[in-house]
């Protein structure tokens, strides 16, 4: 629009001109500015419907500080070449509802009698600049004419093309020491299962017909007597960890971060994301438990394969600081009456990590790879 304006100011300025020197060679010019700008807003009105721009970005999950190959598709489906073409790519950082924005130029030929259209590709790598869930979009495109006086935009239907990108943190080692009550956490929730289920309300259960060898315990005679005919309730086993790990965001909530803040959060994300991997690799399966800031609710990720890492970091995208007066772990007991369990970990904000209420770690900052791999948890 503003080289329109542009366009129209040379145009009035040339006919003040004219009129001042009473020159006809200025009048003709005048004119002359008149045709060229109409030919060329014509030609990019009729090509700007023939354009179509998309997003393709293969890797949906990559590592802090490592690059992801993006390619941009401009497809002309019109048989007159493009002028220059402006592809603004929009990055959103969940976590941090930080923006990026980085512009692509390129311009396409017309498609040919035997070709459904002309496609020239825009090949690039892409480094995301924080970790957690990263959407990459086509924001905005500007069509200029074959002068590159004047650049329309298409509609927004030829370029709604975005991806949805995970980024991990740095992964490092920690040292854990898993004592025997965890080891023998999965033997004992057996023995729990095959003798007192259903004595509790964190069973899950459906109902079914009675069939021979049912417990007599097992069976809903409410259900029983409405239905006239034996109603047992069939319990499932309710998938138990020997550890739950807490992330505990308590503290001071803020529409804006500072870098320092920033930096601290991809920090903790670090620490929770190292400490999940070190436990898998030595067998130890655990609940991820935060407050989601969307769903208002405490919420919680079962890991217990390292490909459960990732799944992990994609689910805790809404954590958020705890409201005033918010005690998770009650919240938690509350929800899923979850009392069960062999080991705990607290992990907060400061990047202090409690085990079991007696051990306290406190990880430093400025080098936070020696910090984790100085200290063994205890398990």
């Amino acid at each position: 629009m503003k080289r329109i304006v542009g366009f129209l100011v040379i145009i009035a300025g040339t006919f003040y001109l004219s009129l001042i020197y009473k020159s006809d060679g200025l009048i003709f010019l005048g004119y002359t500015e008149i045709v060229v700008m109409s030919l060329l807003l014509i030609y990019n009105i009729l090509g700007l419907w023939q354009i179509r721009i998309l997003l393709e970005a293969p890797l949906g999950i990559t590592e802090r500080g490592k690059k992801v190959p993006v390619k941009i598709k401009i497809q002309n489906y019109g048989r007159l070449p493009t002028g220059k073409i402006a592809v603004q790519l929009l990055e959103s950082y969940a976590f941090y509802g930080k923006k990026r924005k980085t512009f692509f130029y390129a311009s396409a030929a017309g498609k040919k009698y035997n070709e459904e259209c002309s496609t020239v590709e825009i090949r690039t790598w892409w480094q995301p600049g924080y970790t957690g869930k990263v959407v990459i979009s086509v924001r905005k495109v500007r069509c200029f004419d074959l002068l590159g006086a004047m650049c329309l935009s298409p509609p927004k239907s030829a370029y709604s093309s975005s991806e949805v990108i995970t980024v991990l943190p740095a992964i490092y080692h920690v040292p854990i020491d898993i004592g025997e009550t965890v080891r023998n956490f999965a033997a004992e929730q057996e023995r729990y299962l095959q003798y007192d289920a259903g004595d509790t309300a964190t069973e899950q259960f459906q109902i079914r017909g009675y069939q021979p060898g049912d417990r007599i315990r097992s069976i809903h005679w409410k259900l029983s007597a409405k239905e006239g005919e034996l109603m047992v309730k069939e319990y499932q086993p309710v998938k138990r960890c020997p550890v739950l790990f807490f992330l505990d965001l308590a503290g001071e909530m803020r529409k804006k971060e500072n870098k320092e803040e920033i930096r601290n959060r991809e920090l903790f994300f670090t620490v929770m994301v190292s400490l999940s991997d070190s436990m898998i690799k030595q067998g130890c399966k655990h609940y991820v438990i935060w407050y989601d800031g969307p769903a208002q609710d405490v919420m919680r990720c079962r890991v217990e394969q390292e490909e459960d890492i990732y799944t992990l970091f994609a689910a805790v995208n809404g954590i958020a600081v705890l409201p005033p007066n918010y005690d998770l772990e009650e919240e938690y007991y509350d929800k899923y009456r979850e009392r069960l369990y062999a080991s705990k970990l607290v992990l907060k904000r400061n990047l202090q990590l409690a085990c079991n209420g007696e051990q306290i770690i406190n990880y430093k900052a400025h080098d936070i790879k020696e910090s984790l791999a100085a200290q063994t948890v205890y398990l």
